[in-house]
């Protein structure tokens, strides 16, 4: 059959539609005191969670863990061991965490997911960042969760050949700018406005320290905060203890003991070990929270068996504050 005009038309907006449908994907969520829930599957039991932006992971509370392990929905390989948050009021919570082998929501099914368990049987169910950053691109309208288009692969990979192209040119030795310097600046910051946490830490780091690499970029705090902000919120621990230094210190931002205690507590629990001897000092020092000689003892311990470049520093702090006493065994 030959093809009309009109055919050709039908079959353009066919296509059209077709690829919209495809690359939009919309929950509705039920809105219930004020917030937002929106269901899911998790290991392929289905759960009702709280969409929270404020939240870094998914949380689980004690009554559906206690389920899940009965039920076969997690198994001894999921659990990783205990986590710490700092709640709003300054306190400080002990609990489980977890990898949650697959999550599902509108259709889209995410694996290896950050978790963990709350010690408490009435906490509500939260759907966090370590999910909300796997979803792509969304919109929120009204109680409508929109999943937009994804960022094309190939944007992706383009982020991330710029910051490995950025480190070759600025990671040389030099002591004078150079074309080669301004040129991995430039890459570099290409890459972090695509969204490449890396490149968003280390532009950073540029800004924080000025002229590292001999770029020639003045010092400016302001800008540092921000693009540490970038990529902490995508998980990136080493930004997220830098983000917690900027709190701690007054850089680029005001001083806040809380905010900072509560990113060190996120970047030490991503496996920063710079971090994790850093909010034992916190605790040791009681600097946003009550001194607290066991989490001293705990996070610098762990510190000292995950860093090797400051681990005589780190050992040395141990055993002149005989944190060894306050060690649990």
């Amino acid at each position: 059959m030959k093809l009309t005009p009109i055919h050709y038309l039908l079959l353009i907006c066919a296509i059209t539609f077709t690829t919209k449908s495809v690359g939009q994907v919309k929950i509705e969520m039920q809105e219930k005191d004020g917030v937002y829930i929106a269901p899911c599957k998790v290991n392929g039991l289905k759960l009702n969670f709280i969409f929270d932006t404020g939240a870094s992971d998914v949380s689980i509370s004690l009554t559906e863990a206690l389920f899940m392990i009965k039920n076969g929905y997690l198994i001894e390989s999921d659990i990783q061991g205990s986590t710490y948050y700092s709640l709003a009021n300054g306190d400080i919570v002990e609990n489980t965490s977890i990898n949650i082998r697959e999550l599902e929501i509108g259709g889209k099914t995410l694996q290896n997911i950050k978790a963990s368990i709350t010690h408490n049987i009435e906490a509500p169910l939260l759907l966090g960042q370590s999910v909300i950053n796997k979803l792509g691109r969304i919109e929120l309208v009204d109680n409508t969760l929109i999943l937009l288009d994804e960022k094309p692969q190939i944007e992706i990979d383009e982020a991330a050949i710029q910051f490995e192209q950025a480190c070759e040119y600025l990671y040389e030795i030099r002591s004078a700018p150079d074309d080669k310097s301004k040129k991995g600046f430039e890459l570099c910051y290409k890459a972090a406005h695509s969204g490449n946490a890396e490149a968003q830490c280390l532009l950073a780091d540029i800004y924080s320290n000025g002229n590292l690499f001999h770029t020639g970029v003045k010092k400016n705090l302001s800008e540092a905060f921000f693009w540490y902000q970038q990529s902490a919120n995508q998980e990136y621990a080493s930004a997220q203890w830098q983000l917690a230094n900027c709190y701690k210190n007054g850089e680029g931002i005001l001083k806040s003991p809380k905010e900072a205690l509560s990113w060190y507590i996120k970047a030490a629990n991503n496996g920063s070990p710079n971090a994790m001897f850093d909010l034992g000092k916190v605790f040791y020092f009681g600097e946003g929270t009550e001194k607290n000689n066991e989490l001293a003892a705990y996070w610098i311990w762990l510190a000292y068996e995950n860093n090797i470049m400051y681990r005589d520093e780190i050992y040395k702090f141990w055993n002149e504050n005989e944190l060894w006493k306050y060690q649990k065994k």
